[in-house]
């Protein structure tokens, strides 16, 4: 197949993208790889990949990996967009059965000076 599957990812400005997890499901214990990219694109045709999760191969039932890169990005919505990505590799045999179960994005998101917790007094 090596369709990918996308989605757009909105984020407050100035969160930091710390690391991404791919959840899937596989009745069959195949070779079949695939892999989840958060991808930054500035709409001129230039971007590229910061964070990516790769699921194993030869492993059947649910599988959940975080990716390892230790490479965080700093959200700028005013110069860039920002997507979720998941493809299987064309390299690998494909599987029928494997199946997306989701894609999660951890960042932290910016305290600012509106947005900051009370302060609780007794």
């Amino acid at each position: 197949m090596g369709v990918p599957f996308s989605a757009p990812v909105h984020l407050p400005q100035g969160s930091r993208v710390v690391s991404i997890t791919l959840y899937t499901y596989d009745s069959a214990i195949t070779t079949t790889v695939s892999t989840a990219y958060f991808i930054l694109n500035d709409g001129k045709g230039n971007g590229g990949y910061t964070l990516s999760a790769t699921s194993p191969p030869n492993v059947s039932g649910y599988r959940q990996v975080t990716s390892t890169e230790n490479n965080p990005l700093t959200i700028d919505n005013q110069n860039y967009n920002y997507l979720v990505e998941w493809r299987k590799q064309f390299s690998t045999s494909d599987s029928p059965l494997l199946s997306l179960c989701g894609v999660r994005v951890a960042y932290y998101a910016p305290l600012s000076a509106r947005g900051h917790l009370p302060v609780i007094v007794k």
